[in-house]
């Protein structure tokens, strides 16, 4: 494509993109993760809402994990909405076009940038936008609401190199379990009220070169500190559990 200062950019067939594109927007980096579970994990809510902005407000009804985005399972025909959430592996460094496809709204996020906005009440209808990534694994997350009457959602993608299609089940990957916080423990000091967990933080165990958490435990009293990885307890008080 020739331009005014007699310079020419690339037009890619049949994706449009162009070496502009590949030149001119920020690329964001891939996300430092090892996944090797593939799917989708979803969280599907019921209530009537007009934008996905209020999806938060309806009532979850379960979660779980699927190959691909679907919404197949929704419990009713009307009135529900999923959240998505997924890593999506990209091979190649460029620029890459998203789209939806849905009735009613969604929104697609990578990296927790909003790429397509197909958001509101309304019939069918397609929606797109353009990221330039860096290969890696990439956050994805889609959004979606039915309202009433048809229901549809399409998720999908091309680039420089890839014809436009559906986002295949293996270039999708389950997001990493959230660790959980250290369980509370109710403990007792000699001749002293219960007291509570109050705060914990990593510990690196030099008997057992383990690492765990040490668990402070507050009351009238100065503190005491409980290592679960010995099962010990700091001499300032004598506690027991």
């Amino acid at each position: 494509v020739r331009t005014a200062n007699k310079k020419e950019d690339t037009f890619y067939y049949p994706s449009a993109l162009t070496s502009k594109d590949e030149r001119t927007m920020n690329y964001l980096p891939a996300k430092p993760v090892k996944l090797s579970k593939q799917g989708v994990a979803y969280t599907y809510l019921e209530g009537k809402i007009k934008h996905t902005k209020d999806i938060h407000t309806l009532k979850k009804v379960e979660s779980g994990t699927m190959k691909n985005f679907s919404i197949s399972n929704a419990k009713q025909n009307d009135h529900f909405a999923y959240i998505f959430r997924a890593f999506i592996q990209i091979k190649e460094r460029g620029v890459y076009r998203f789209y939806t496809y849905s009735d009613d709204g969604s929104k697609l996020l990578i990296d927790n940038q909003l790429v397509v906005d197909n958001d509101g009440g309304h019939s069918a209808r397609r929606a797109e936008g353009k990221v330039a990534l860096e290969p890696g694994f990439h956050e994805i997350e889609v959004r979606y609401f039915e309202d009433y009457m048809g229901q549809e959602l399409e998720v999908g993608y091309t680039s420089r190199n890839i014809t436009e299609r559906q986002l295949p089940d293996n270039i999708l990957f389950l997001p990493q379990p959230q660790s959980k916080p250290y369980p509370q423990r109710k403990m007792r000091m000699n001749k002293n009220p219960t007291i509570w967990v109050c705060s914990y933080a990593l510990h690196f165990c030099k008997v057992t070169g383990k690492r765990s958490y040490f668990v402070i435990f507050f009351a009238e009293l100065p503190f005491c500190i409980y290592t679960p990885c010995t099962g010990a307890f700091s001499k300032r008080l004598p506690c027991k559990s």
